[in-house]
């Protein structure tokens, strides 16, 4: 069977934050911990903040997060001057986070593009004028050939420990509308480098 990718509902933020945290933990990064179940769903919903779930046969396979900007964002304590050019110069910024496949799962490369494929819907759903992600170094290459660039690095990836951190950012007016160029531009990346 394929992948399905969708919206979760209240009750599976859990299971998306241990498999966050059991991926994660496999590159020795630790991120902290937060409220589960019906209390984080309403900090998210406050936040304007998304959860994907990717599964398969009803079995969850991957996750990431998309939070829209209502004049705050989890990383503008981090990246202020960056952050604040880009909302100078953009009407409308989709901050992506919290993205973990489980990497036991044989087809993690294939969930990853369909997180990917799927959030970039979104932000044209939403009319979002740039997205914004926070990457290990490691993973810029990868985010670069979905047309991500970098804008700004900092020692340390908010919320994980050891983990030094990119700031990326795509203008979705480089990306068509039509959704099967973005998987395309998606797929192109998941098959010449490494997931996150």
């Amino acid at each position: 069977m394929g992948i399905t990718v969708r919206l979760a509902a209240p009750s599976e933020i859990p299971s998306t934050e241990e498999l966050l945290l059991a991926a994660y933990g496999e590159r020795g990064y630790c991120p902290g911990a937060i409220a589960t179940g019906t209390e984080q769903y309403f900090a998210l919903e406050r936040s304007h903040t998304l959860v994907l779930v990717a599964e398969q046969d009803g079995v969850l396979r991957g996750t990431m997060r998309t939070t829209l900007d209502e004049g705050t964002l989890p990383i503008d304590e981090e990246f202020p001057a960056a952050i604040a050019k880009l909302r100078s110069s953009a009407a409308k910024i989709c901050y992506y986070s919290r993205f973990a496949v489980n990497p036991m799962f044989w087809g993690a490369r294939r969930v990853g593009l369909a997180l990917i494929a799927e959030a970039f819907r979104l932000a044209k759903y939403e009319c979002i004028d740039a997205c914004v992600i926070v990457v290990h170094p490691h993973h810029v290459d990868f985010y670069q050939r979905m047309m991500f660039r970098v804008v700004d690095e900092i020692p340390c990836i908010p919320g994980l420990e050891k983990a030094p951190a990119v700031l990326m950012i795509l203008a979705l007016r480089e990306l068509q509308a039509d959704n099967q160029v973005i998987r395309r531009s998606a797929k192109q990346a998941v098959r010449q480098g490494k997931t996150v």
